[in-house]
């Protein structure tokens, strides 16, 4: 759930309802972290997806604190509606320090989020017997 207030995510929200679909390494403050780019697992469609970018050492913190009560600041939130992708949280939004990288940080997310949707979208036209063939089978 997101909190408009202040802009944060419920652990419980990063923990059950997202998954990772790409991440990368950043050097912030003179600090190793890495960028966690988080897809909503609700979102079904390939025209209306949410992604939620975060930093790996928030949700650990958060984790360590809480498993559902804590909140986490995500660095940005991405939304693509058809073939248009968009920041509904952008980088210099939610961390002003890091207004320098913030060219560099959104270029990032941006390619990782389209190139996740490339291969989304291939996936999503095949037909329903060909899309099963391709799915993972529980042990």
């Amino acid at each position: 759930m997101l909190n408009y207030h202040d802009n944060t995510r419920s652990m419980q929200t990063i923990r059950t309802n997202t998954a990772i679909i790409d991440s990368f390494p950043m050097r912030i403050h003179n600090t190793e972290d890495a960028v966690e780019v988080r897809r909503m697992l609700c979102r079904e469609s390939a025209n209306r997806q949410h992604f939620i970018v975060t930093f790996k050492s928030d949700v650990v913190r958060a984790e360590k604190i809480s498993n559902s009560t804590s909140l986490v600041k995500p660095l940005a939130e991405v939304v693509v509606n058809g073939k248009r992708t968009s920041f509904v949280l952008d980088v210099a939004e939610q961390y002003p320090d890091l207004k320098c990288l913030d060219r560099d940080i959104s270029t990032r997310i941006k390619e990782v989020v389209e190139s996740f949707m490339k291969k989304f979208c291939k996936i999503d036209d095949m037909e329903p017997s060909m899309a099963q063939n391709n799915s993972w089978h529980p042990l």
